[in-house]
């Protein structure tokens, strides 16, 4: 494993346990530690990948309930995400403050990462804003389904959430050329949960920028808007699994 030097050039990669959501972190770490980054891996307890498979990073293991617990078979999707979020902020935050503090005393100077957090992971946005560390949004998907997230208020405002019976294949206003059939709602228990939830992983905050999984040839115009709601640099890098190595792009438990 890497021995972590902190300074101009060092990463905290934040994933979201998920295998859809490591996998792109992953290859994104991958990819900046080909150019000169130094990187630490932040994950919870919940899904662990095996260092073993990455020797070119450091792992942070991160204390999490649902890993104490054993309730993730039990639970609905929004609920573990709240959960991770509420559980994993302090001590995200108490692992960072130490290293910080230890780099401090060994060189006499305190010099600051950069957080990269999975948008649901949104906790990580926060401890990176009260360290006064800068922080880099990635969404493991592309830069449309950001954009309906962004829509969804209004479309609840005007009637169109719940969806209504017949709607299926009509247009998503604002959204062309999506169908209400295409928006991610399905399997989720209660619509009110998930938006509000969709709102805060989506929320940029005092984040610098946003990464998205997608290429600027495919989604010019989704880019074009995501960048104009954002109000922060959107970069498009992607699709991650075609630009790392594949001995490089899988995560094996």
């Amino acid at each position: 494993m890497e021995k972590q030097r902190w300074g101009i050039r060092k990463l905290v990669l934040v994933p979201c346990p998920f295998q859809g959501h490591i996998n792109p972190m992953l290859q994104l770490g991958t990819l900046l530690h080909a150019t000169g980054f130094s990187i630490t891996v932040a994950h919870t307890k919940f899904n662990f990948p095996n260092p073993e498979n990455h020797p070119d990073f450091t792992f942070l293991p991160i204390p999490d309930a649902l890993f104490d617990r054993g309730i993730t078979s039990s639970i609905d999707l929004t609920d573990i995400i709240s959960c991770l979020n509420v559980s994993c902020k302090a001590p995200l935050k108490n692992s960072l403050a130490r290293i910080m503090e230890s780099e401090k005393e060994d060189h006499g100077d305190q010099k600051l990462p950069c957080v990269i957090y999975d948008g649901s992971m949104y906790f990580a946005e926060a401890v990176a804003h009260e360290l006064e560390l800068p922080s880099i949004m990635l969404r493991t998907t592309n830069a449309s389904t950001l954009l309906t997230y962004y829509s969804f208020p209004q479309l609840q405002k005007e009637g169109y959430l719940p969806l209504q019976d017949g709607m299926s294949l009509a247009l998503v206003p604002g959204l062309y050329p999506l169908r209400f059939k295409d928006l991610p709602l399905a399997n989720f228990k209660n619509l009110d949960i998930l938006l509000q939830l969709m709102a805060r992983t989506s929320d940029i905050r005092s984040s610098s920028a946003v990464i998205c999984n997608t290429l600027d040839c495919l989604e010019q115009s989704s880019l074009a808007q995501l960048q104009e709601q954002c109000k922060v640099p959107v970069f498009p890098i992607g699709p991650l699994h075609t630009i790392v190595p594949s001995s490089s792009s899988r995560v094996k438990a």
